[in-house]
């Protein structure tokens, strides 16, 4: 971890992201406050002088310009009437295409082949009572899905979720499909592609692993 190593090489990664938001000077104080949040809890967080706000994400450390940035909502349902792209907040991309389902294909939280579930379809955010059972894998909340996978908070308001026409979860974003609702291979499938095409210009934000060093 950060906090753990020789105090030039922390105060140097600090400098490094302070300076890529423009504050070339900090105080040693400054400098150890934002060092310590990477020994602190998963959603800590810290105010720098310069209107800076360090914010601990599970493994990263972020650090916002306060005026740039304001904390994600969760926006509204789309509802998609056939196939093609739909841009969304957040920098996300869902490009939906009726393909024949290949033997090697992708079942994962970037692409995945469903069994056609039919038009309309609904682009969402998480919803409670929402649950998922993606490939291999078991049956949890959504909302637990999002915690045991260490999605930063501030993402999870806009992390697509694909739901059928009933409003079931199909298929999420750096999730996967239900695993019920994967195409045999042969068969009539609906390809689902995330792409998430300006994540770091929709943070604003310059993150440092805490776990790399530098």
């Amino acid at each position: 971890q950060m906090s753990a190593r020789d105090a030039s090489v922390s105060d140097r990664a600090v400098r490094r992201a302070l300076a890529a938001l423009g504050v070339h000077q900090a105080a040693a104080v400054h400098l150890l406050a934002a060092v310590e949040l990477a020994s602190a809890g998963p959603a800590a967080r810290r105010d720098l002088p310069g209107r800076i706000l360090v914010r601990r994400d599970y493994d990263d450390l972020c650090f916002v310009r306060r005026d740039d940035w304001t904390a994600p909502t969760p926006f509204a349902p789309v509802t998609v009437a056939g196939p093609g792209a739909v841009d969304l907040p957040g920098g996300w991309r869902v490009t939906l295409d009726p393909v024949l389902c290949p033997a090697d294909a992708a079942q994962s939280g970037a692409e995945c082949h469903l069994t056609p579930p039919g038009w309309p379809l609904i682009l969402r955010p998480r919803q409670t009572g929402d649950r998922l059972r993606p490939p291999g894998r078991p049956e949890k909340a959504l909302k637990d899905w999002y915690i045991d996978e260490k999605l930063p908070r501030a993402q999870r308001a806009v992390l697509p979720v694909l739901a059928g026409p009933d409003g079931t979860p199909l298929a999420v974003a750096r999730l996967g499909p239900q695993a019920d609702r994967c195409a045999a291979a042969g068969t009539a499938a609906l390809r689902v592609r995330y792409t998430q095409t300006d994540e770091n210009d929709t943070w604003n934000t310059w993150n440092e692993r805490t776990d790399t060093d530098v």
